[in-house]
């Protein structure tokens, strides 16, 4: 392969490099291979190593691939990473997995049967409380946007901060999620509220089966003998930087321990709307306690909220906006896709952390005022000994949020891994045509071989501009090419619709 010093480089860099790459066209070839097979990643992660494969009965051993050959000696493989803002391609791979995990729980599929879209489900939505009046985007009812906070009587708080803003914002304005006092933000209960989120839901997961026990009129016990509570959910950052959940939850029957994974419908009592009933009692009674050091243990609630700063609340709970709607047939769809976006989303909404923070990095943050102020919140409060399990410092770039943004119960439908073992052999299979063989000629389901792989790490990225700019413009090419076939096929789709109206047939003539 032509060194990238024999290039000229009268070109640029990067060109030089894409030059060099290009005079090798079996080189050439095989980077071209590895970005397609890397899907174009943005950080991909470099492999040294081989994959033998030894025959069972007489442990020969043939070398199946090694990277002895390929450009640079290394093999490209995708980060993984689902976040889009880090990795758009493999943030659109783990998307379409999470649509499909989700609508394979509402319309069955991937080993669910499709009587499970008869089973009682709802789509929940459940909100933070107000932390302090901010900046927001409201819609009336038919999609107009209002005016943010209105007020005729012109309010002020104790700080002399306006409490009323008359403004319509649009969707990019900057100022949507700032408070409009920030002194009077409570941002220490907004950090805490973050990082308790996931236990708050881990209570109420719990209390839903007491409170439908409750409603029917039988022992929890009882009750766990009857259905079983599946969900799906997901972490939504608004823009003042607190978390929103949206969740599918669904009512199973009950399974004993030999058949769990079967997934049936549950008795004709337990209705879509007795669930609703269910949930809304369990968020209104769940509180998720706040440690508390010994001088606010000891101090009553009622002094503690006279006094003029922020103290750390007591307890958290759900805000006072709880949606709770029953899931009609043919919603699994726009219910999946729905979830699945913001599957692949962090922090963007508030200012685009993607990674751990260090105490250097604090002064040289570039996001908004209110999220700097967030941040620096939970620093502080993760120097208080009683905060230490939290380790707000950690996940300070996530606001204090310490839970996974996607998760779901065991069994309310397929897995990740499951997924994208399926993903596997289909790309095995179209890679050979037809069913893989061994090195030996022999059909690879036959078992008659094992695999031996060794591989070490040689880094993360790519080593030149010029591979980045290749990556970059093949997941372009990737895209263009789809989006052209997405307005071919409402094209065609538009033409047979009006053949079919009027009466004819878009088949060429003969």
């Amino acid at each position: 392969m032509t060194a990238l010093a024999a290039v000229p480089t009268e070109f640029g860099p990067v060109l030089s490099q894409v030059m060099a790459r290009a005079s090798d066209p079996e080189q050439w070839e095989r980077l071209e291979r590895q970005l397609r097979s890397a899907g174009y990643c943005r950080h991909p992660v470099r492999l040294r190593g081989e994959t033998e494969a030894v025959d069972v009965k007489t442990g020969e051993v043939r070398t199946v691939f090694s990277t002895a050959r390929e450009p640079d000696g290394a093999l490209l493989k995708c980060c993984g990473n689902r976040r889009e803002a880090v990795c758009p391609t493999c943030a659109e791979v783990y998307r379409g997995d999470a649509f499909q995990l989700v609508a394979a729980g509402l319309r069955g599929g991937k080993g669910v049967p499709e009587s499970v879209c008869g089973h009682p489900m709802v789509f929940v939505t459940l909100t933070a409380p107000s932390f302090g009046a901010a900046h927001s985007r409201r819609l009336a009812e038919n999609g107009e946007p209002r005016r943010c906070r209105p007020r005729r009587d012109g309010p002020v708080c104790p700080r002399g901060a306006a409490m009323g803003c008359g403004e319509v914002h649009h969707e990019d304005d900057p100022r949507l999620g700032e408070p409009l006092c920030p002194e009077c933000f409570d941002y220490r209960h907004a950090v805490l509220w973050n990082a308790l989120a996931p236990e708050l839901w881990r209570l109420t997961r719990n209390q839903v089966p007491r409170e439908l026990a409750r409603l029917q009129g039988v022992t929890q016990a009882r009750l766990l003998e009857l259905v079983r509570v599946s969900y799906v959910k997901v972490a939504e950052y608004q823009a003042h930087g607190a978390l929103h959940l949206h969740l599918v939850i669904r009512l199973d029957a009950a399974q004993p321990k030999g058949t769990a994974e079967l997934v049936e419908p549950p008795p004709a009592k337990f209705t879509a709307e007795l669930l609703g009933d269910a949930i809304r009692a369990a968020v209104e009674h769940v509180r998720a306690p706040v440690p508390q050091s010994d001088e606010e243990r000891g101090k009553p609630q009622q002094q503690l909220q006279l006094e003029p700063v922020h103290v750390r609340p007591a307890a958290i709970r759900w805000g006072r906006q709880v949606d709770v709607r029953v899931l009609e047939l043919g919603e699994a769809p726009s219910c999946a896709g729905y979830i699945a976006k913001y599957a692949t989303k962090s922090t963007e909404a508030v200012g685009g952390l993607m990674y751990r923070l260090s105490a250097s990095d604090l002064m040289n943050l570039r996001v908004r005022p209110h999220v700097r102020r967030l941040v620096e919140c939970a620093w502080e409060l993760a120097g208080e000994p009683e905060l230490r399990p939290l380790r707000l410092r950690r996940w300070a770039h996530a606001l204090g949020f310490r839970g996974h943004c996607f998760t779901k119960s065991r069994r309310y439908s397929t897995t990740f891994t499951s997924l994208r073992e399926a993903r596997h052999e289909h790309e095995l299979r179209r890679a050979h045509g037809g069913e893989p063989f061994d090195p030996w000629g022999r059909p690879a389901s036959q078992g008659a071989c094992v695999e031996r792989r060794q591989w070490a790490s040689a880094g993360s990225g790519y080593r030149t501009l010029g591979d980045a700019w290749l990556a970059e413009s093949g997941r372009e090419r990737r895209r263009v090419a789809r989006e052209e076939l997405r307005a071919d096929r409402r094209g065609r789709s538009g033409r047979r619709a009006k053949v079919a109206t009027l009466g004819g047939s878009d088949e060429p003539e003969p």
